[in-house]
């Protein structure tokens, strides 16, 4: 299930997870629960690319698993790729995608249900 993020679009999704980890906005975004999600699931914010092998692995399950989550793609949306780039900075992390930003966590990659889909 692709999680639907009301009226802000992928602009409030990114401007949330820009909130959480402070990088550069000052927004009330997050304490509305159509952008959020609720406090006992949080959302799972996935960076990654439609060529992505991985992503496309790791959509697949969150699907499967009804995992609420928003995909935010660095090709085709400059917002995400400035995002990614900030993510990775921050947290000195390669540039690999998928990233995964779940409430204040970053988990890097997706290496299937019994390893990183634990962690999310």
């Amino acid at each position: 299930m692709k999680w639907i993020y009301g009226a802000w679009g992928v602009i409030g999704a990114l401007l949330v997870v820009m909130n959480i980890f402070g990088i550069g906005v000052s927004t009330g975004l997050a304490a509305d629960p159509a952008v959020s999600g609720s406090p006992a699931e949080p959302v799972v914010y996935l960076l990654g690319r439609d060529e992505c092998g991985f992503c496309q692995a790791e959509k697949e399950w969150l699907d499967a698993e009804g995992v609420p989550y928003v995909y935010l793609n660095i090709v085709e949306d400059e917002y995400a790729a400035q995002l990614f780039a900030q993510v990775t900075e921050k947290h000195g992390l390669t540039k690999v995608t998928p990233i995964n930003v779940v409430g204040e966590r970053v988990i890097l990659g997706f290496n299937g249900p019994n390893t990183t889909g634990v962690q999310i």
